[in-house]
């Protein structure tokens, strides 16, 4: 198809690099799947390049361009042993896996128009360079935060499943120096459970962890003009300006976003897990610092033009990569890996095995390979905590971009989910429970969280709709109070269950006859405990600051960037 050389092997289609790269480009989608010719029109397969383009660079990017993101990797490399002994084995042919664990970066968004992820193109060249069955496998949730996946890590990554793992984390919009810290200890704390595992590979002596930190959010909203920094036609005198005047302007704004992506060291994402990576000897691939040369090398055209238009070939939105940036992400992190393989044959070849059991230093935190005190049921692992429902059902949904989404979904008013949450101990005291529910912005309804059982709490009332055109997954937390054993249980409604089907902290989620859009639906997706830090200040969607009461987190954002709307009189 469109003159191009290819042919099948697994199923696959495959083609020359150039040929390949040129299919997937001159759809003008920055990376829309080849369609199928021997299949129905509305199957799409992806176009590989062969076996001898392994290291193939997108258009216009050289291995010179990204020399500063490997050399840092490199440098990275060379302080963790344990990631060396996995590339050695690696390199051996061994069957090893690959899991990534990430937000919807990882999950590839809008995967029918993006082509392979990075884990995908990852797998592809690892095969390819190897010759060996290595695996590359996502776990990601759009959404979800470091803390959130550490606290449900044995539910949705379990011990075992992978020999070598990638934390990815994408940054939140409006970061304080505060808030970036908080995010980058959850990191910190998901590496370290990550770590404490047992190595699932005889010869390999502890896990590996590297970290992958995407662009920064509000560096790409700042050079692509996208709210809420300044977008055009923003300006209330832009039509009494000259051409000139314009330009100038243009200019100076994508210099002034340049440098603020540059040097934003106290709230930028990609220099907290840089540093992360340096004070506990991890790996580490920033897209950041692997474009920061370009960035700086770019020249800006009359309108502001050129920076827009790099970073528009490696990132579709604010964040999330085209094929493009898949394919930069997965180069990035093969060359990461192949860097630790040689390095691991030169220490073999000086008589020092990488792969050889070293005293255990720890993992910096006092507490690795403790049991954590957090518990998370998402998905099926909710299914058992569920007492009773009235109007309430367990249901699958799919996002977009072909992601499950389950959860217990109520769409009338009065309809009831009862839910038993584990007693901690058996002594009384208090703590936070977060239940976890869909925040969307079509026919979503308000919801109550009521105690029973061997606890008590406050009504909660919580809402699911927002006028966003998006979905995420928010959390409620409900402060109880729990009785000591031997002190009489309280009841639920009359008609839930007795307090005899739980033995732990009963909750009760109803949907209120009250909304603020078209309809009352509810649909409950997790039950966490152990989590919340911030004392129950009302909805906190999981990718954000958990300190603010905003879904997003925009009120940290300074009045002279997101302007408030005024109305009209």
């Amino acid at each position: 198809r469109r003159g191009h050389q290819v042919s099948w092997s697994h199923g696959r289609m495959e083609a020359s690099a150039a040929s390949c790269w040129a299919v997937l480009d001159s759809l003008g989608t920055r990376g829309r799947w080849v369609p199928c010719g021997s299949c129905s029109e509305r199957a799409l397969v992806p176009c590989w390049p062969r076996r001898g383009a392994a290291k193939r660079w997108p258009p216009n990017v050289t291995q010179s361009d990204v020399a500063a993101g490997a050399a840092l990797s490199a440098f990275s490399a060379a302080a963790d042993p344990a990631l060396q002994c996995f590339a050695h084995e690696l390199s051996k042919g061994s069957p090893l896996r690959i899991g990534v664990y990430g937000t919807s970066v990882s999950a590839n968004n809008k995967r029918e128009w993006n082509g392979p992820s990075y884990p995908e193109v990852l797998q592809w060249l690892l095969r390819a360079r190897l010759k060996s069955n290595v695996s590359v496998s996502t776990v990601a949730f759009p959404g979800m935060s470091a803390d959130m996946r550490e606290a449900c890590l044995d539910t949705l990554l379990p011990v075992g499943s992978a020999d070598m793992y990638f934390v990815e984390e994408a940054s939140g919009l409006g970061l304080t120096p505060h808030s970036r810290d908080a995010a980058i200890r959850a990191v910190e704390q998901l590496t370290d459970a990550l770590r404490a595992r047992s190595p699932t590979h005889a010869s390999m002596p502890s896990v590996p962890v590297g970290l992958f930190s995407p662009l920064d959010q509000s560096c790409v909203r700042r050079i692509k003009r996208l709210a809420p920094f300044k977008p055009r036609g923003s300006w209330s005198s832009a039509a009494k300006r000259s051409a000139a005047e314009a330009a100038a302007e243009d200019i100076a704004w994508a210099v002034s976003a340049r440098d603020a992506c540059l040097h934003s060291v106290n709230t930028s994402m990609s220099e907290g897990m840089v540093r992360l990576a340096s004070t506990r000897r991890l790996p580490v691939v920033s897209m950041l610092h692997t474009l920061s040369p370009l960035l700086a090398s770019t020249p800006v055209g009359p309108t502001g033009s050129g920076l827009s238009e790099l970073l528009q070939r490696f990132t579709r939105d604010y964040v999330h990569f085209t094929f493009y940036g898949h394919l930069l992400a997965a180069l990035m992190l093969d060359g990461l890996l192949a860097e630790a393989a040689r390095l691991a044959a030169k220490h073999l070849a000086r008589g020092r095995d990488p792969c050889r059991r070293r005293p255990s230093a720890g993992t910096g935190g006092g507490e690795a390979g403790a049991s954590s005190p957090r518990s998370c049921a998402v998905g099926e692992a909710l299914k058992p905590l569920v007492v009773g429902a009235s109007g309430f059902a367990y249901t699958v949904e799919w996002s977009l971009q072909g992601n499950p989404k389950p959860g217990y979904v109520g769409g009338m008013p009065g309809a009831a989910l009862h839910l038993c949450q584990p007693r901690p101990h058996s002594r009384g005291g208090r703590s936070v429970i977060d239940v976890g529910h869909l925040v969307s912005f079509d026919g979503m309804g308000r919801g109550e969280v009521a105690c029973w059982a061997d606890c008590s709490c406050a009504p909660t009332r919580f809402d699911s709709h927002w006028k966003r055109q998006n979905s995420v997954g928010a959390l409620k937390s409900v402060k109880v109070a729990w009785r000591d054993r031997g002190q009489p249980a309280q009841a639920a409604a009359a008609d839930g269950p007795s307090s005899a089907h739980c033995g732990g902290c009963g909750l009760t989620v109803t949907v209120l006859n009250e909304t603020s859009s078209n309809g009352h639906k509810v649909k409950i997706i997790s039950l966490v405990s152990g989590l919340s830090g911030h004392g129950g200040d009302g909805a906190v969607v999981w990718m954000h600051n958990p300190k603010t009461k905003h879904p997003y987190g925009y009120e940290e954002i300074a009045s002279e960037v997101w302007p408030r709307r005024t109305r009209r009189t």
